[in-house]
């Protein structure tokens, strides 16, 4: 249950790097219950459809977490 909580509590926000020839960005969000308040500690994970590749990270005290996604 908690999990769907989290899921549904995601906010994202990317941003995309300004320099010209980048290939990164940094999607950043809070995890929320549905009172919309911070969760710290969840656990997030962002996995690539083409690839594979999986990133992984864990939100702050205040319930915000940052992935570097690359390519």
């Amino acid at each position: 249950m908690r999990q769907n909580l989290v899921l549904l509590g995601f906010v994202v926000v990317v941003t995309v790097s300004a320099a010209a020839q980048s290939n990164f960005a940094v999607l950043s969000g809070t995890i929320a219950d549905p009172q919309s308040h911070a969760i710290a500690g969840a656990k997030t994970e962002l996995m690539s459809t083409a690839t594979g590749a999986i990133r992984r990270t864990s939100t702050n005290t205040q319930g915000t977490g940052e992935l570097l996604v690359c390519c």
